[in-house]
């Protein structure tokens, strides 16, 4: 576990984003800090704490992260959690998709030869008819191209059953909290987005400048925490 998250406290990620003549470049983690906690005596875990990044914890709140099957963790073998991540990825809701071995490969990222790889996959696509293992999607291979049939497992959800707030870019955050000493900037952004769904949902040319209007204001209005 302490591995995983070294990896994942390691993983940078850099992107830009334009918007009214302006390019902003950010740099930012997956996780900010994290702590596993365990009692002396017994060497048992007692608690983990994680601090998302806010690109991490931005995107969860606007349903804009993936989500996997439980029976992935289920699978053993690297190959086929490669496989079904890159068929949920392009696949997604589509009734069926279809990728030549050759892209395939490449997607995974795997060392083994053409034919190795082959059979790797036609073990998988055998094993998957046989069984179904795979989750969300059915595999079959024609020896060129590798067919993925959804299997509709996943769960729908329909838009009037869901509100998808404004994106802020992790500047907002920064900004928010400059205006907004002391306070928890993910409390004001729930009471934001609790205020613009009040509101009507008006459409926003900058969220971003938004919130931290919201945020300034709160400030002005009592100082303290």
């Amino acid at each position: 576990m302490i591995a995983a998250f070294d990896r994942l406290s390691g993983t940078r990620i850099k992107t830009n984003i334009k918007t009214n003549n302006e390019e902003m470049t950010s740099g930012f983690g997956l996780i900010d800090s994290w702590n596993v906690i365990r009692h002396t005596d017994t060497g048992r875990m007692s608690e983990v704490r994680v601090n998302l990044s806010d690109w991490v914890f931005n995107a969860v709140l606007g349903k804009e992260v993936l989500t996997l099957h439980r029976d992935y963790f289920r699978l053993r073998k690297p190959l086929e959690r490669r496989v079904y991540e890159i068929a949920r990825k392009h696949c997604g809701k589509q009734d069926e998709w279809s990728i030549s071995l050759e892209v395939l490969r490449k997607k995974c990222g795997s060392a083994s030869t053409d034919k190795e790889f082959k059979r790797l996959v036609t073990t998988i696509c055998a094993e998957d008819m046989e069984h179904s293992h795979m989750p969300d999607y059915a595999m079959s291979f024609d020896g060129q191209n590798v067919r993925f049939v959804n299997r509709q497992t996943m769960k729908t959800q329909l838009a009037h059953e869901k509100t998808v707030f404004p994106v802020l870019d992790p500047e907002a955050y920064h900004d928010a909290r400059s205006v907004a000493p002391g306070y928890d900037v993910y409390y004001l952004q729930r009471e934001w987005q609790n205020f613009w769904v009040e509101s009507g949902k008006p459409e926003l040319k900058n969220p971003g400048a938004a919130f931290v209007g919201f945020c300034k204001s709160r400030y002005q209005r009592n100082p303290n925490p």
